[in-house]
């Protein structure tokens, strides 16, 4: 009964309550629930500029679709070119330019355990899915780190049994970097469909334990396509799920899918899996893939333009 209007029984959802003050519950979220299609639609608009030391906010509008399951494509590929957004000025020397379209559906299995004593168990599982576009055009040495929530306030669930209540909060990630020197543009196309597991143990006195498992991945592809760059583009998808048992602490789960696109259209795919406790913003683990650094031959004898020139012996630091 109190699982019923958010998790599936059907499916497997299970509430067992011990009435001097625990509880354990395992929640399959129902269709039309967290498991739908969360999109992130570019729309050509100006992007916001960054404030109170945020990153600048990623273009774009939120759309929410049905789910879709493993075998069938989670969107289209779209046209960009006409969808570009001029990033905040100083984002690069030059100017930068940004389209993106892409998707996320995370189908999670939330199992919570709080006992009479109030330790707090929260695991989380499931499939992640991601396919994402990105159109980048700049020009000059740029330095940009962009992210956006989508939606901008989070989907929430929340259910109560005897004396405990748990808080759910889902919210998809964006996040884009651009560093390096660029004349001209870049595209990319990245989807990857991963399967996560993350546990989180917290005692009464606040101590945490931490377990997550390295992502698996069932699918991945990708395409990149740089003019002209000598930079890093990254581009990263996924969802952050907040898990708040109250009494108790709030924790947060963030699967991410990232792609990375070098000079020379060289890309690396990673699954990355976090969980954190939210307490004082403290991060408690991280796993991530490797990243790759490449070197280009002769790169000393490349003129890359007048805004990277340093006259010899202009400055102190310069032969």
């Amino acid at each position: 009964l109190f699982l019923d209007s958010i998790c599936d029984c059907n499916a497997g959802s299970d509430l067992d309550i011990d009435f001097s003050g625990g509880i354990k519950a395992d929640c399959i979220f129902k269709a039309g629930s967290f498991g739908d299609v969360f999109a992130l639609v570019s729309t050509g608009e100006a992007m916001e500029a960054a404030t109170n030391g945020a990153r600048p906010k990623l273009p774009g509008r939120f759309e929410r679709r049905n789910r879709t399951s493993l075998d069938v494509r989670l969107k289209a590929k779209k046209e960009l070119k006409s969808k570009k957004a001029r990033a905040p000025q100083g984002s690069c020397s030059g100017h930068l330019d940004i389209a993106m379209d892409g998707a996320v559906q995370f189908d999670p299995r939330v199992t919570i355990d709080v006992n009479v004593v109030g330790k707090t168990t929260v695991e989380v599982s499931g499939t992640v899915r991601v396919s994402v576009d990105a159109l980048v055009e700049a020009e000059g040495s740029c330095a940009f780190q962009g992210e956006r929530g989508f939606p901008t306030v989070p989907k929430t669930k929340v259910f109560c049994a005897g004396p405990v209540c748990v808080t759910l909060l889902l919210q998809m990630l964006a996040e884009l970097e651009v560093a390096g020197t660029m004349t001209g543009s870049a595209e990319m196309s990245a989807s990857a469909d991963f399967s996560i597991n993350s546990k989180i143990e917290l005692d009464p006195s606040g101590d945490a334990k931490v377990h997550v498992r390295n992502p698996e991945i069932s699918h991945e592809s990708g395409f990149g396509l740089a003019a002209s760059a000598s930079a890093v583009l990254r581009l990263g998808f996924g969802p952050r799920l907040a898990v708040w048992p109250m009494p108790g602490v709030p924790m947060t789960v963030n699967p991410m899918m990232n792609a990375e696109l070098r000079g020379q259209a060289t890309m690396a795919f990673s699954a990355s899996a976090s969980a954190a406790m939210l307490q004082e913003a403290q991060q408690v683990v991280r796993a991530a893939g490797q990243r790759e650094c490449t070197v280009y031959p002769d790169w000393r004898k490349k003129w890359l333009g007048n805004h990277v020139s340093m006259a010899l012996g202009g400055h102190a630091y310069c032969a």
